[in-house]
């Protein structure tokens, strides 16, 4: 059977004069997976236009982690871009500084396409925040949790508490800590902010302990704990509502609001591609 003809990629209908392409444009192993992705993307890209499909369809795309300290419950392990193309829905050059979770795709998708969920689901939609041009604080003051092995980590705008059961290579996120000179205490409180508003992508930001280096901050990493306590609860009791700091919770930094990345998403990549035209 003849190869599959895909305009962009196998255009002459040979797959492996393809391939072949892929490794003559590499410059090393690690540039062969990305080059196939962008061909892939691109070849996707031109069908949905070729079809006149393209400004109907919400094209979601998630970038693997790719930065060190992957691997791990650091930022750099936690943290990926995301892009959303949706002409006919979304303004080119939205941003929405407010944290997200991969958990809040499903829910937007739903909202876009208009449909509600006939049953309690995690994740919150950004369908109308994104479009909000006053205060998101109810997305800014959002507390995110993850888990890795039997590591926890809550975040809540700025400060963000970390807590490594196994101080040993063990652990994925100790390992890396000791590897890239990071906090890997057993109780770890960062400030993501480093003292303003702005999130930053300075990885360092892990490396200094504020449960050490700072006065009265006991009773703040209690109140983070017992915010993964709350929610480890009501994983376990299937309960999606939200667990919320303490309002007595002091900041780590000057202001706690979170400021952070464009649609930057918590956990690992995959792509979405939904055509609205195919659900009216």
């Amino acid at each position: 059977a003849a190869d599959p003809i895909i305009p962009g990629m196998t255009d002459d209908g040979d797959c492996q004069s393809y391939r072949q392409t892929v490794f003559d444009r590499a410059e090393g192993d690690s540039d062969l997976g990305a080059i196939w992705v962008d061909d892939s993307v691109g070849a996707l890209l031109r069908a949905l236009n070729d079809t006149g499909k393209l400004d109907t369809t919400i094209f979601l795309f998630q970038a693997d982690h790719g930065i060190d300290p992957k691997d791990s419950l650091y930022e750099g392990g936690v943290r990926i871009p995301q892009f959303i193309h949706y002409p006919a829905g979304i303004s080119s050059g939205t941003r929405f500084d407010s944290p997200v979770s991969v958990i809040d795709i499903g829910a937007t998708m739903l909202d876009f396409a208009g449909i509600t969920p006939s049953y309690e689901i995690d994740g919150k939609s950004w369908k109308e925040a994104i479009s909000n041009e006053g205060s998101n604080a109810i997305w800014d003051d959002r507390c995110l949790f993850f888990e890795l092995q039997m590591d926890r980590a809550v975040r809540c705008g700025c400060d963000k508490y970390l807590t490594i059961y196994e101080q040993n290579w063990a652990s994925g996120t100790y390992k890396r800590g000791d590897l890239k000179g990071l906090s890997n205490d057993e109780l770890n409180l960062f400030d993501l902010c480093d003292g303003s508003k702005k999130y930053s992508t300075d990885n360092n930001m892990e490396a200094l302990n504020l449960i050490e280096e700072a006065d009265g901050l006991e009773a703040t990493a209690s109140d983070f704990q017992a915010l993964l306590d709350c929610h480890r609860s009501r994983v376990e009791d299937a309960d999606f509502s939200q667990c919320q700091p303490s309002p007595a919770r002091p900041d780590i930094s000057d202001d706690s609001a979170s400021h952070l990345r464009e649609l930057n998403i918590f956990s690992a990549a995959y792509l979405v591609v939904m055509s609205l035209s195919q659900l009216s």
